[in-house]
Parts: structure tokens; sequence; C-alpha cells
């Protein structure tokens, strides 16, 4: 008689999150498919380049603002004269920090579609742990066992994708017994992240480094 494999609960995935888990027997299965980040990723992302474009920019706009003062001291400005200048000074400043921080939300974005569109199954028992993978960051297929595997941890990376382009993205981190590291799920969010892991951890009993 076949088993039907019972799906869980999500609630503690972030929204939109595609990924899905089955249970076959002592199995657990982890579909993880390729896709494009969803709306709250590409958030995040521009939250991270606009703060990331301001901590950049500021050394250019010191200088920029020691060149403004020196000019309006040398040129006596002084009344509404001043306030415009102020106001350009103000406009000129935030176009600078508005452009870094779109070009970095480009290439963040582009390298987030890059792990996004790595497609990956993880079948788990409490002895082995199989992973088939295929994508950007190329086409693999895993088997490790218990006595293999020692950590799994999640936190930033810089993977090469199969054209050998950096790309620093969150991942999942598999530490193996003799040093081995290997990553999975590039560009996947934090918390999916850290749902695998848990996942991981509760059929084979290995430690999750935070």
């Amino acid at each position: 008689m076949s088993t039907v494999p019972t799906v869980l609960a999500y609630d503690d995935l972030p929204p939109g999150s595609d990924i899905r888990r089955e249970y076959h027997g002592e199995l657990v299965k982890i579909t993880v498919p390729a896709g494009e980040p969803p709306a709250a990723a590409k958030r995040a992302v521009a939250q991270a380049a606009l703060i990331s474009g301001a901590i950049s920019s500021w050394a250019f706009l010191l200088l920029a603002f020691i060149v403004f003062a020196y000019f309006v001291r040398m040129n006596r400005i002084m009344g509404a004269p001043l306030n415009w200048a102020i106001a350009f000074f103000a406009v000129f400043c935030t176009a600078i920090v508005a452009l870094v921080s779109w070009v970095r939300f480009g290439m963040k974005l582009e390298d987030l579609q890059a792990g996004r569109r790595q497609a990956t199954v993880i079948a788990i028992t409490p002895q082995r742990l199989v992973v088939e993978t295929a994508g950007p960051f190329g086409v693999a297929g895993l088997e490790i066992t218990l006595e293999q595997l020692v950590s799994v941890s999640i936190g930033p990376d810089a993977m090469r994708d199969v054209d050998g382009r950096g790309r620093k993205l969150d991942r999942l981190l598999l530490q193996l017994a003799g040093g081995r590291r290997i990553a999975l799920l590039p560009g996947r969010d934090r918390t999916e992240l850290r749902w695998v892991a848990r996942a991981m951890s509760r059929a084979m009993g290995i430690r999750v480094d935070a």
C-alpha cells in the first residue's frame, strides 16, 4: 500500500517562500525550486543597497562639504543666496547617494536572481543526506553520510557561478570531516536557511551553528 506524503505547515517561513518539505516514512524531502525573488526579498536588497550606498559615499560627501563651505566663505554668500546654495547642495548629496545606491542595488539584485535560479532537492534520512542541485552555480549530485557531516551553518559567502563570477550571497554551509565545505541554497532568505538547517538537525541530530 502506498504512503501519501504529509506536507507540513510553513508558518515559520517568510511570506512568498516556495520551499516545500515532505515526509516519506523516515525520509524528509526538501524541494527548493528555481524562480524569481519575491517582493520581500527585493525590498530587503533595496534597503541594504541604500545603507551601503550611504556608507560608501560619506568620504566623497565630506570632501564635497568642505569644498562647499570654503566656496561659501570665500564668496561671502549670505541670506537668500545661501539658503538656495544649501538647498542645491542637499539635492546634490541626495543624488550622489541615490546613484551609488542604485548601482549597488542592480549588482545585488543580479546576484540574488542568479542564486534563486539554482534548483535544489535535498533528501534526508537519519544516516544519510542526498543532494541534487542545478543552476547558475553548477550541476551536482552529492551523497553525504552522517559520519561525514560535522555541522550546518548559514551566513554570507562569496560563491562563484559557472562563469567564474563571484557573487556574495547568504547560503547554507555543510561542514564535512576533513575540512571540506559545501555551499547550498544561494540567495535564499536567512529564515528559509534556518528552517532547512533545523529540518536537517531534527532528522540527523547534527549541530547547527548560528
